[in-house]
């Protein structure tokens, strides 16, 4: 799989956005690699239940 990263954009609520920002910062991380983080447990979590999912090249 490639490893050129997509630019995507995300809305938060004025709350969503302190909250995930003081988390980052408490983690010593870029927001971007918080969010990179948080999609990468989801994907895992997701794949342990319903098995790996194929990304065509």
């Amino acid at each position: 799989m490639s490893t050129k990263l997509k630019m995507t954009g995300i809305r938060l609520t004025d709350e969503q956005n302190y909250k995930i920002r003081y988390i980052a910062e408490m983690h010593h991380r870029k927001l971007n690699d918080e969010f990179r983080m948080i999609v990468d447990k989801h994907i895992q979590l997701y794949e342990l239940e319903h098995g790996e999912i194929k990304v065509e090249e």
